[in-house]
């Protein structure tokens, strides 16, 4: 986990925390994408292997307690900058620059199983 970034931000502007970096925008288009994300009402964002994955759980539960999973306000990714997309642009951005590996889910909607 990385500490919140120092420099001044708007309250809206959520917060990243994970191995991906200390703060980032909600973007809505982007480059290649680099880990699932959770997107939490307080605008956090936590990044981990996969949607729930271990080490995700692990880091929201040390965040938030045993209540976190009601604290999850979206699921999606991150891309190499840091921004967070829902899973329907993440998908145009998988999509686009050749990242799906396996159609296990509707098109249009993107999981991590379809990246890895």
């Amino acid at each position: 986990m990385t500490s919140p970034d120092p420099s001044p931000a708007s309250e809206s502007t959520p917060k990243l925390t994970g191995s991906a970096g200390p703060s980032c925008a909600v973007a809505s288009g982007s480059d290649r994408l680099v880990s699932a994300a959770m997107l939490m009402e307080d605008g956090l964002i936590v990044v981990g292997v996969r949607h729930f994955s271990p080490d995700m759980r692990a880091t929201l539960h040390r965040i938030y307690g045993d209540g976190y999973h009601r604290r999850v306000k979206e699921q999606g990714f991150i891309d190499i900058r840091g921004n967070f997309l829902d899973r329907k642009t993440a998908w145009k951005i998988a999509e686009a620059t050749g990242q799906i590996r396996e159609q296990v889910s509707v098109p249009g909607t993107l999981y991590s199983e379809n990246l890895y």
